[in-house]
């Protein structure tokens, strides 16, 4: 059996494919929702936390129940108190987060390896109109 998160494995991580852009770019392909890119010229962690939590894109996102969590939700994951990365959630497997990281590129990882790295998972739901921008 297949699943269309498969053609996302092993794309290569860089500067413009960086976990927001992959997040962008399955949300797009596979789900049609246009999301904006997220400006970052400062890779530090604070600057990423800052740069998320303020955009207005946060505002077509509900937070979810991770009990809750369907095919193209969102995950916010948490080091500390700043959220420093994201992913899609994808039924396979028992559910997986499909997301790009340094240096291994897009992955499908179990939830309960990410929750080892992480002090938070933060499950959102697509709640905006479809946006265009």
């Amino acid at each position: 059996m297949s699943h269309w998160s498969i053609k996302y494995l092993g794309l290569p991580w860089s500067p413009e494919c960086d976990c927001w852009g992959f997040f962008r770019t399955v949300q797009r392909e596979q789900f049609g929702r246009d999301l904006p890119a997220v400006p970052q010229a400062d890779y530090r962690l604070a600057a990423k936390s800052a740069v998320f939590a303020s955009h207005p894109e946060r505002a077509n996102w509900t937070e979810i129940p991770a009990a809750e969590a369907q095919e193209g939700d969102g995950l916010m994951m948490v080091k500390g108190h700043q959220e420093a990365h994201v992913g899609i959630w994808v039924d396979v497997d028992g559910g997986r987060v499909l997301h790009c990281d340094t240096p291994l590129g897009g992955m499908a990882t179990p939830l309960d390896r990410l929750a080892d790295e992480y002090t938070q998972i933060k499950f959102y739901r697509y709640t905006g109109a479809a946006c265009r921008c």
